[in-house]
């Protein structure tokens, strides 16, 4: 599905960069050592919210997904 995603966004925006992390690991890893104007996190994936933690912390803009029901707890620890 991301690179559906990806392949849509590159359509309205050619000149963007996007990268993918496909665990917790290279997530934090990337966030820790890049510059980034967007991160999107999966709120239910690998471990979303020590990353939101970690990019809210190097002040980018993020957007939190999930596939999985939204509850008030996931909203409230995430604005938090």
């Amino acid at each position: 599905m991301f690179w559906q995603f990806k392949e849509e966004i590159l359509e309205v925006a050619p000149k963007c960069k996007f990268e993918m992390a496909t665990s917790y690991q290279e997530a934090a890893k990337k966030i820790e050592s890049q510059t980034y104007d967007v991160v999107l996190l999966d709120i239910m994936g690998v471990n979303g919210f020590d990353l939101l933690e970690s990019a809210v912390k190097r002040n980018f803009r993020v957007t939190m997904l999930t596939a999985h029901a939204l509850n008030v707890e996931a909203l409230n620890r995430s604005l938090k």
